[in-house]
């Protein structure tokens, strides 16, 4: 995996390289399903490992991504395949790429199939495109820099004509031209037009992209500098007056704004536009496990609160810190990252050089 060599080259830059490396491992991903992708000193091989540090798989793969607990894609010699939890082989080594569906239905084989699990092909690419994501029902593909929609059984819902476009939600697809966004149906037809703004301030989402797409009935859109959010009607829900938004999620989303002293503010509102109590710092994440990492930027040190009582649960002496997963965190302590627990205590000490958050 090459981002490793990039994320060591962004440390470096940062300082981050100061630390004296004394973790077994170069890098620790956050994990997925209790199980930590980890590489070697030089980021040329990657392994898992479980939170008591035993090798699930051996650090011997020059890619494996963690699907589930039971699911995981790895290359070996240039190709990749799939193994279960008990390294058996799934599915052969023996295609160029291999990667999973945002949802972890389906696979994308070689960026011109779908196929399942059992290596079952469930979509062929016509001639001239590429694959790039997918559900159950339908197809993201890119022909000649242009984006459409698929079903998983082949019938074009929208032609490869538009600059962007999202898999469905909740009826809608998002489509973008020439910097503007719009809505069609599920039979392509156009039903809120193109009339709000595609900003990409960075802020993608995990399949790379902004998202625009409807979640939770409501999509949030730009109109002018602000962002606001519209119904599938393509009626306005909640008025354009953020600065930044983010999606629904569980009733909530996270949105920023300038208030009256010029002071850029954040916090979450409801589907009516109601501010709420809940901090915008706070994730689903956060308040699954009930714990929030924080920092003390002066001190630049990190502790975790109680997302119910606001107060300090563990105390801020970390040098970094992850959110909790399953009950565990990642952080900092001087020059490895280790492993706690919800009390702070931890569980795995030294356990690799670097993690994610030290280029945050």
């Amino acid at each position: 995996m090459k981002r490793f060599v990039s994320f060591i080259a962004l440390a470096l830059m940062m300082g981050v390289g100061v630390f004296a490396q004394s973790g077994k491992y170069g890098f620790i991903e956050y994990p997925v399903d209790g199980l930590y992708m980890v590489c070697s000193k030089d980021g040329s091989l990657w392994g898992v490992i479980d939170v008591t540090g035993h090798e699930v798989f051996p650090v011997k793969y020059e890619t494996i991504v963690v699907v589930n607990d039971s699911t995981f894609v790895v290359g070996i010699d240039g190709k990749t395949g799939i193994m279960d939890a008990n390294g058996g082989v799934v599915i052969p080594c023996m295609y160029e790429t291999l990667w999973s569906s945002y949802d972890k239905t389906l696979f994308i084989a070689n960026q011109n199939q779908v196929i399942d699990r059992n290596g079952k092909v469930l979509f062929t690419a016509a001639p001239g495109e590429e694959v790039l994501e997918c559900n159950r029902d339908y197809i993201k593909v890119k022909e000649d820099e242009k984006f459409g929609i698929k079903t998983i059984d082949g019938k074009q819902v929208i032609p490869a004509v538009y600059d962007q476009v999202q898999l469905p939600g909740d009826g809608r697809i998002m489509v973008m031209k020439d910097g503007m966004v719009g809505y069609t149906d599920l039979k392509g037809n156009l039903v809120i037009p193109m009339i709000y703004v595609y900003y990409d301030a960075g802020d993608e989402d995990e399949t790379g992209e902004v998202d625009y797409g409807f979640n939770e009935g409501l999509a949030r859109v730009m109109n002018g500098e602000k962002f606001g959010y519209i119904d599938v009607n393509g009626k306005t829900v909640i008025p354009f007056k953020y600065s930044w938004t983010e999606g629904f999620q569980n009733g909530k989303a996270a949105v920023g704004i300038f208030n009256a002293d010029g002071e850029y503010v954040t916090f979450k509102i409801d589907k009516t536009g109601k501010r709420l109590a809940e901090p915008a710092e706070y994730t689903e994440q956060d308040l699954k496990e009930g714990l929030s990492p924080f920092l003390i930027e002066n001190a630049w040190e990190w502790g975790y609160k109680d997302t119910k009582t606001g107060k300090v649960r563990i105390p801020a002496k970390f040098n970094g810190a992850s959110r909790f997963y399953n009950g565990y965190a990642l952080v900092r302590i001087g020059d490895a990252i280790c492993i706690i627990d919800k009390t702070g205590r931890v569980v795995l000490r030294n356990i690799a050089d670097f993690s994610c958050f030290d280029a945050a």
